[in-house]
């Protein structure tokens, strides 16, 4: 929590103020203020209450300042701030679809950013013409093709929210794509990141409810449910500090959730249903259909097992009880198949 918080502000140290910039930090961050049974005494010295109530006034100028309150302050309000980041690139069609659906989310307090890979005049347009009606869009117009992982990249290091959500533009997202994760981890703030379940839209225009596992390492590891960029919500710090890798761009998720853990942060299920993810047939068969993003999963797959298995000889050369290491590749192997 302080880590991401920080401390109290020192540019409150004349007279107060601290406790209510801190609060606000605190839900800004979706940590959930308890009130305590507890109580003080306050003893009030009058013969200070002139200068008190100038620096006292300092102090509410910060607070409303920062965070757009009115003394005395009410912080029920305060809901965190959401970037959602979209990288689009000679797909204004889909787009269009995609960013109609972020705007009917029921969560407000978010901001949109378009990163628009360098696509033609088609996909500007759109853009430009959605930022004429929501205030709450912002555009990044790269000057040459990135691909995916850095355009993202770039889109976060504009955002300004304290969480962040991705998607994509043949995907679109239902009414509770940022309220349902986001309330989730209010309730488990120990949490840094959290994927959810989500619909399967083939062709034809069926449907499918897609159901997650809840987290464990080794299950992931051998496919056994798939976390895709686009049901992910978490805060915007574990994402800068574990950004996505363009050399893995047809694997960048299943890479991305391994350094994740490596650096120690904690990643579990919500278990709601939050996005539509427009593909033909299951996770496993789609992936199986492309051999580049299956050589790239083997590869990710063995730097995973020589990794555990160095773990293991070091905790077993420090007499600890090795970890379990997954040997069993019946799932990945029939995935190359």
């Amino acid at each position: 929590m302080r880590s991401v918080i920080g401390l109290l502000d020192e540019e409150f140290c004349y007279y107060g103020g601290d406790d209510v910039d801190y609060s606000c930090r605190a839900l800004l961050n979706g940590f959930p203020l308890v009130i305590s049974s507890a109580f003080v005494t306050h003893k009030d010295n009058q013969s200070y209450r002139a200068s008190k109530e100038v620096l006292m006034r300092e102090s509410d100028r910060i607070i409303t300042e920062r965070y757009d309150l009115q003394a005395p302050f009410d912080l029920s309000g305060i809901r965190p701030a959401v970037s959602i980041i979209l990288a689009t690139r000679n797909r204004p069609d889909l787009l269009i679809s995609a960013v109609n659906s972020i705007l009917d989310t029921e969560y407000a307090n978010f901001e949109l950013i378009l990163v628009d890979d360098y696509s033609s005049a088609d996909t500007g347009r759109v853009i430009y013409g959605f930022q004429q009606k929501d205030e709450r869009i912002v555009s990044i117009r790269l000057p040459r093709n990135v691909g995916l992982s850095k355009a993202r990249s770039i889109g976060l290091k504009a955002s300004k929210g304290q969480f962040a959500v991705f998607t994509d533009d043949d995907d679109t997202v239902l009414p509770n794509r940022i309220s349902k994760p986001l309330e989730y981890m209010i309730l488990h703030p120990e949490l840094d990141v959290v994927y959810c379940n989500y619909n399967l839209v083939s062709d034809d225009g069926s449907v499918t409810p897609t159901y997650n596992s809840e987290f464990d390492i080794n299950s992931y590891l051998e496919l056994k449910f798939n976390i895709g960029s686009g049901i992910l919500l978490g805060r915007k710090q574990a994402f800068m500090d574990v950004p996505f890798m363009s050399i893995y761009d047809k694997a960048v998720d299943y890479d991305w959730v391994f350094r994740l853990i490596r650096r120690g942060y904690k990643i579990d299920l919500c278990p709601d249903i939050v996005m539509n993810y427009n593909r033909t047939g299951a996770p496993r068969y789609h992936l199986s259909g492309n051999k580049t993003s299956m050589d790239l999963h083997d590869t990710i797959y063995q730097r995973e097992i020589l990794l555990k298995g160095m773990e293991r000889r070091e905790t077993t050369d420090n007499n600890q009880p090795p970890k379990d290491v997954p040997l069993n590749r019946t799932d990945h192997d029939a995935l190359s198949r």
